[in-house]
């Protein structure tokens, strides 16, 4: 008899767009789209959510390590190209949107601590993931920007809540209207380390 809340090992999900490992008690779950800056789109949220909570149920695992793949980017937030569909169909916006929401809260729900290792460019929706996390570290060639303004969007996933709460009212106002760029150093105001230690986690 199976049990209702149990895991499952991390190679049994074979995920196509993200990569899900276990290392004893960490849990290590990576955008997996180098060749459009990891940017999400709903397969990936689909299979994000599914990570998420195996991360929750699994009683071996104290700690959740996000995470992209290559050196340019961590996440750029939405997959534009996927995007372009919404023109024709506004009404499946709200459940791409959904899954995208959806991905944030299981992982601020996780119930254990979670990690964002922050590697090259992290924007957008991007951003969101590092705020959604509990702590950040990240290398020194990182920058990070709200760029939703720029395309017609807004940061709807939390950044306008949690943003101004990370670094102060004033520097969340200055970033997210005008897309200030604010790099490794800028990001020591949060709850971020910033430095080679972004290699080791």
């Amino acid at each position: 008899m199976s049990r209702d809340f149990a895991s499952r090992s991390a190679e049994s999900f074979q995920f196509e767009y993200i990569r899900y490992e276990k290392r004893g008690a960490r849990a290590y779950v990576t955008f997996n789209r180098p060749e459009k800056l990891n940017c999400v789109h709903y397969p990936m949220l689909k299979e994000l959510c599914e990570a998420f909570d195996d991360v929750a149920f699994d009683d071996r695992i104290a700690v959740l390590i996000l995470t992209g793949s290559g050196d340019r980017a961590f996440c750029t937030g939405a997959d534009l190209q996927e995007q372009l569909q919404f023109l024709d169909r506004p009404q499946d916006y709200w459940k791409w949107m959904g899954a995208f929401i959806d991905a944030h809260e299981k992982l601020r729900a996780l119930g254990k601590p979670t990690i964002a290792r922050l590697n090259g460019i992290v924007v957008g929706g991007g951003n969101e993931f590092n705020i959604s996390c509990d702590l950040a570290i990240a290398a020194d060639d990182i920058y990070i920007r709200q760029v939703g303004a720029a395309h017609g969007s807004v940061a709807a996933a939390g950044a306008s809540q949690f943003l101004p709460i990370i670094v102060g009212d004033r520097r969340a106002r200055d970033s997210a209207p005008v897309r200030r760029d604010s790099g490794a150093e800028s990001a020591r105001v949060g709850p971020c380390e910033s430095g080679r230690t972004a290699s080791r986690a």
